[in-house]
């Protein structure tokens, strides 16, 4: 009356399973209406499955074989299963959309075979009754997405943000479930499923006649028959969307068709997003600044144009291992952003020689919704820095608005002495040469974590972190101990920070005035 046939389901690497499926031989009957007729018959073909799993050896390749959920409150029927438990380990009951008469008894049974070793998936999820009712009640090990939720995403974005938001809800709540997408039919859906999984950060089970159509006669591979395809991934997680930008590329893809960029717009959505910075990307993607985002093991989660025509690649992620291996030159950057996460600190602003060439690069410390430190950095050639920002003498920042810098311990504000009789009487050639004297003195005796700035004319500051008032006027008594006999004198003074940076700079500027009159060190 019926047989069965067994249709392949994909993983990254080909092959990953094959499921079971029960088909009348007269092809015009309903299959569905069949099998409602019949108490407990939707029993899977028992004999012929017990032959395939005692005959074939792979042990790595699983049979997935559909079950009617009242069979499963049967008790004949689940000891039937259970004698089957040699092969657990290769076997996974899918659990039909039907009805059940009792689901407390379904999810004891359920329970209980689980944990003799039998996974379990929800089969044909988004359809009839396999809903969020019957998520939330059974504990399973894989979810088959229902056909329905793929058949539009080819010309529909709501069913595509549909299925995202869906796929984003289960691995919210069950984190190390394996997805299973059903009734992948043409190119255009295996291209819009490699993207959401590259937007999710989480590879998915494919199944579908684009890949290969039932089989009956069957046997278990030795081997994969499909050929691998790849996914590329990216650090990003259960994030609240903003699908505007995501909306335009799905609509630019379906026009041109061109999934690689397709696949990297949805990579680079899905970083932003998980430091809440979707709503720039465009602007961050043509930015005339190098701007790189890095997560705390020194992967390359994503790097702009500006930065993929420097470094002549079109990748917009590289592994740390790939980036060391094809390009040893940004090894000091790497070196450099573990400095900065070990200093806790919210930002940054060095100098690196890249390319032979001077950056200035200014690092931000962004936290996801994980809360893992990600880096995100702003690089510019230092003669192309923008000069509202830094110094063209010295390289030093310029004065701007201290208040956002939330974790500085204390600062100094320091005074060139004598420029003005220098200038009168040398020239301002000469001043000029003390200022960017000044400048050097302080990039070559203070770390990378401390800010330095000129806050105009020869005034200076410096903004410290995790350092005592006392350590840093020590230090800047030892500069000015060694660097005076050279010509290069200068005054300071040190203050503590408080909640008003403010009144903090004015306190260590009087400190500096009280000194250069006294002639003495004040704290």
């Amino acid at each position: 009356m019926f047989y069965t046939v067994y249709q392949p389901m994909v993983g990254e690497g080909g092959v990953y399973a094959y499921e079971a499926l029960v088909r009348l031989r007269d092809s015009k009957a309903n299959l569905v209406n069949f099998l409602a007729t019949l108490i407990n018959k939707p029993l899977f073909d028992y004999e012929n499955i017990l032959r395939i799993l005692t005959e074939n050896k792979n042990n790595e390749m699983l049979l997935f074989i559909n079950v009617h959920a009242e069979s499963l409150i049967c008790q004949e029927f689940v000891e039937r299963i259970a004698k089957l438990k040699p092969f657990f380990h290769r076997m996974v009951i899918e659990v039909m959309e039907t009805s059940c008469d009792s689901p407390e008894l379904l999810c004891s049974n359920v329970k209980l075979l689980r944990e003799l070793g039998l996974a379990f998936a929800i089969d044909d999820f988004g359809a009839s009754f396999s809903n969020l009712s019957r998520l939330s009640e059974l504990e399973t090990e894989y979810v088959k997405l229902d056909r329905t939720l793929l058949t539009k995403v080819s010309h529909d974005f709501f069913s595509f943000s549909v299925l995202i938001k869906i796929c984003q809800l289960i691995l919210f709540n069950r984190p190390d479930t394996r997805i299973v997408v059903e009734g992948i039919e043409t190119w255009t859906q295996h291209a819009l499923v490699n993207a959401i999984e590259n937007y999710i950060n989480h590879s998915v089970i494919r199944q579908g006649y684009f890949y290969a159509k039932p089989q009956q006669g069957f046997v278990l591979p030795s081997e994969n028959l499909l050929p691998e395809f790849s996914v590329q991934k990216e650090q990003s997680r259960h994030i609240n969307q903003k699908l505007t930008l995501i909306k335009d590329a799905y609509e630019s893809f379906l026009g041109a068709g061109n999934e690689e960029a397709f696949k990297s717009d949805m990579a680079f959505y899905a970083s932003l997003e998980s430091i809440g910075m979707i709503g720039l990307s465009k602007s961050l993607e043509l930015s005339k600044q190098i701007i790189v985002l890095k997560n705390s093991d020194g992967d390359m989660i994503y790097h702009n144009k500006k930065s993929r025509d420097l470094m002549a690649v079109e990748d917009t992620s590289l592994s740390r291992q790939e980036l060391t291996q094809r390009f040893p030159e940004f090894g000091l950057c790497l070196e450099n952003d573990a400095q900065f996460l070990q200093s806790h600190q919210e930002l940054s602003v060095c100098e690196e020689l890249i390319y032979d060439k001077t950056f200035i690069v200014n690092r931000y410390l962004i936290e996801r919704d994980d809360h893992a430190p990600n880096i995100l950095s702003f690089i510019v050639e230092k003669d192309k820095a923008l000069v509202d920002r830094f110094d063209e003498m010295t390289g030093l920042l310029l004065r701007h608005d201290y208040s956002a810098y939330r974790d500085i311990s204390c600062l100094a504000f320091m005074d060139i002495n004598g420029l003005k009789e220098v200038n009168d009487s040398q020239g301002y050639e000469a001043g000029d040469r003390l200022i960017i004297e000044m400048g050097e003195l302080l990039k070559q005796s203070f770390r990378q974590t401390d800010l330095l700035i000129r806050h105009g004319g020869d005034e200076f500051m410096i903004l410290c972190r995790d350092t005592l008032a006392d350590e840093l006027n020590l230090k800047l008594a030892n500069l000015a101990q060694r660097h005076s006999v050279g010509g290069l004198s200068f005054s300071w003074g040190v203050a503590n920070r408080s909640q008003d940076i403010s009144h903090d700079i004015a306190l260590a500027s009087e400190r500096m005035k009280r000194q250069k009159r006294e002639e003495k060190y004040v704290v």
